[in-house]
């Protein structure tokens, strides 16, 4: 099951088209690839990427919630918090 979780991850990365998202995209592959694999079930899966999204175009859409969350935004990308909060 290793190689399929690591090769669909890999490419659940590619299709994301982002060379700066490729890694954490990767990590979240393997995540949801491994939640797919012990649970028997792709809807486990499904409500992690919809909560990671969710959480990711929040805070990429509303600079005050994370500037009161005391993030910082100067880079224009999102802190890499959010990012692993979101696929964890």
């Amino acid at each position: 099951a290793w190689p399929a979780v690591l090769i669909s991850a890999l490419l659940f990365g590619l299709a994301h088209a982002s060379i700066y998202r490729l890694l954490p995209t990767v990590v979240l592959g393997v995540v949801l690839g491994v939640v797919r694999w012990r649970s028997g079930s792709v809807v486990p899966g499904i409500v992690m990427h919809a909560v990671n999204n969710g959480l990711i175009g929040t805070l990429a859409q509303r600079p005050d919630l994370v500037a009161r969350l005391g993030m910082d935004m100067t880079s224009g990308a999102l802190p890499w918090t959010p990012v692993a909060i979101g696929t964890i």
